[in-house]
């Protein structure tokens, strides 16, 4: 049969290569994933105090982001 010799060669090139490539591994499963992320969360969670601005200090933002917006366009 010609060609069986290539396409045995190009069987165990893509083998190779698959076993070359990381693992993957299930994400939920590790210390700093979505799990171990929300766990956190949840221990802070209403333990946080932000204070609200005035709208003098609001307006005064406004207009100190407006100005460098302005100097990025330019």
């Amino acid at each position: 049969m010609p060609g069986g010799g290539s396409i045995q060669n190009m069987q165990n090139t893509l083998v190779n290569n698959k076993d070359l490539l990381p693992k993957k591994k299930n994400p939920f499963l590790k210390k700093w994933g979505y799990a171990a992320l929300r766990d956190q969360y949840r221990v802070h969670e209403g333990t946080f105090e932000f204070r609200t601005a005035s709208p003098e200090e609001r307006a005064a933002f406004r207009t100190k982001i407006r100005r460098e917006r302005k100097t990025e366009k330019i």
